[in-house]
C-alpha cells in the first residue's frame, strides 16, 4: 500500500469512527427509499407522498403467512413469484435459507436492495435445482394464463422437500376481478388447479382478511386522497382491528383463499 493510499485509508477510517452515530442515523433511513417519495406525474403535477390504500390489509396478510411458515418449522424457503421480496422482510431469523424468484428484473432489483441477505433469481423457478422446507406462491396463480398453470404447479411441488409444505394464496371471488388478473378463486377452483401436482396433499384451506366495511372506513379516515393523519393511537387501533378481528374470515367474506399442502411423494 502506498503512503498516499494508507493516509487516505486512515483518514476515511477516522471519519467513519468519529461520525459513526450520525452515519447510523442516516443509514437507518435507507430502510425505505424516502428520497423517491416526492415525484411529478405525467401531467406535471407535484406529489410529496405515495400511498398503498390497502397497505394495512397487505401487511396483516403477510404477517399471517409468516406465522404459518414458522408454525411449520421451516428453516428454508423458496418464494416463487416473489415480486419485490416483501415477504422476507417479515420472516424471523429462524428461517435461514431464503431464495426468491420472479420474472421481473425490476422487482428483483428492489428485492436485492431491500433484502441483501437472501438469494434472488430473475426467471422461472425451473432453474432452481434445490428443495426447501416451504415453498410459497403468494398471489401468483391469478397472474398465470390457464395453459401454464399445470406446469407451474408441478414446478412448485418439485421444489418442496419430502415432508415439506407449500403455501399458495390467491384473491377470492369476494373481490372484483382486477384487470391485471386472469381469474379470482374459490376453494373449488384452487383445489382443481393444485391437483396438477399429485405429490402435494391438501392439508387445509383458509380464508384470510374479512371484507369488513367498518375497518376499511377507519383506514380511509386515517389516509385518503385529501389528507393523511399520523396519529399513533389511531394507527395502533386500526392494526389491532385487522390482526385480531379481520384476519380470519369465512368463504362468504374472505378476500383471499390460502391453501397449505404437504409433500407426500
Amino acid at each position: 500500500m502506498t503512503t498516499a493510499s494508507a493516509t487516505h485509508r486512515r483518514s476515511s477510517d477516522t471519519i467513519a469512527d468519529q461520525d459513526a452515530d450520525k452515519f447510523a442515523r442516516q443509514d437507518d433511513l435507507y430502510a425505505f427509499p424516502y428520497h423517491h417519495l416526492p415525484w411529478r406525474d405525467a401531467a406535471g403535477g407535484l406529489s410529496i407522498s405515495r400511498s398503498l390504500g390497502w397497505g394495512a390489509e397487505y401487511l396483516c396478510y403477510l404477517h399471517h403467512v409468516s406465522e404459518l411458515i414458522v408454525s411449520l418449522g421451516a428453516r428454508s424457503i423458496l418464494d416463487a413469484g416473489c415480486g419485490d421480496g416483501r415477504l422476507f422482510t417479515v420472516l424471523p431469523a429462524s428461517v435461514r435459507r431464503r431464495v426468491g424468484a420472479d420474472l421481473s428484473p425490476r422487482a428483483i432489483a428492489y428485492a436485492r436492495a431491500f433484502t441483501p441477505n437472501a438469494e434472488w433469481h430473475v426467471g422461472p423457478i425451473d432453474a432452481i435445482d434445490e428443495q426447501f422446507d416451504v415453498v410459497t406462491a403468494i398471489e401468483v396463480l391469478e397472474h398465470i394464463p390457464d395453459a401454464f398453470i399445470p406446469g407451474f404447479v408441478r414446478s412448485l411441488a418439485d421444489r418442496v422437500a419430502p415432508g415439506g409444505f407449500a403455501i399458495v394464496t390467491v384473491p377470492s371471488t369476494v373481490l372484483p376481478l382486477n384487470a391485471k388478473h386472469h381469474r379470482h378463486y374459490d376453494e373449488q377452483l384452487l383445489g382443481e388447479q393444485l391437483r396438477h401436482a399429485p405429490s402435494l396433499e391438501l392439508v387445509r384451506f383458509e380464508r384470510v382478511i374479512r371484507d369488513d366495511a367498518g375497518i376499511l372506513q377507519w383506514s380511509k379516515l386515517l389516509h385518503n386522497r385529501w389528507w393523511s393523519l399520523d396519529v399513533p393511537a389511531l394507527r395502533s387501533r386500526i392494526w389491532r382491528a385487522w390482526w385480531n378481528s379481520a384476519r380470519v374470515a369465512t368463504p362468504a367474506n374472505g378476500r383471499h383463499v390460502l391453501a397449505i399442502l404437504r409433500r407426500v411423494g
